[in-house]
C-alpha cells in the first residue's frame, strides 16, 4: 500500500469513527423525556393537575393584541382566566371547563406564533402544569 493509498484509507477510518460518534450521541439524547428543558413557549413541562384525552376545544382568534387582553380581562373579572406569569406578555390564554376548554389567541394571519396554541392546548388537555 503507498503512502496515498494509507492516507485515504486513514481519512475514510477517520471520517466513519466520526460518524458512528455523531450517530451515538443524537441516539443517546432520544431516551430523555420529552418534557425536559424549555419549549419555545418559555415553559418547562411539569406535574399536570389532571389528563383528558377526549376533549371539546372552542379556539376564539382575536386581530390585535388589545383584543386579546381585553378579552383577558373580561376573563379574569368573571373568574375563568388564568392569570399571566410575572414577568410574562398575554401571547394566549386558556378557559377549562369539564367539557374542555376555550383558546383565546391571535390570528395566526396576524401574527403566527404555534407555540402559544399548543402551549394553551396543553392547559386543555393537562390541566395546570406549569408554575
Amino acid at each position: 500500500m503507498n503512502a496515498m493509498t494509507r492516507a485515504a484509507a486513514v481519512g475514510l477510518y477517520a471520517l466513519a469513527w466520526g460518524l458512528l460518534a455523531v450517530i451515538a450521541v443524537a441516539i443517546s439524547g432520544c431516551d430523555k423525556a420529552p418534557h425536559q428543558g424549555k419549549a419555545a413557549d418559555g415553559y418547562v413541562f411539569g406535574d399536570p393537575s389532571f389528563e383528558r384525552s377526549k376533549l371539546e376545544v372552542e379556539v376564539v382568534l382575536l386581530q390585535s393584541t388589545a383584543a386579546l387582553e381585553r378579552a383577558h380581562k373580561e376573563a379574569l373579572a368573571t373568574r375563568r382566566g388564568a392569570r399571566v406569569a410575572a414577568g410574562r406578555e398575554l401571547a394566549a390564554f386558556s378557559i377549562l371547563s369539564e367539557a374542555g376548554c376555550t383558546i383565546y389567541a391571535i390570528d395566526p394571519k396576524v401574527s403566527y406564533k404555534p407555540e402559544f396554541l399548543g402551549h394553551e392546548l396543553a392547559h386543555c388537555i393537562y390541566g395546570e402544569w406549569h408554575d
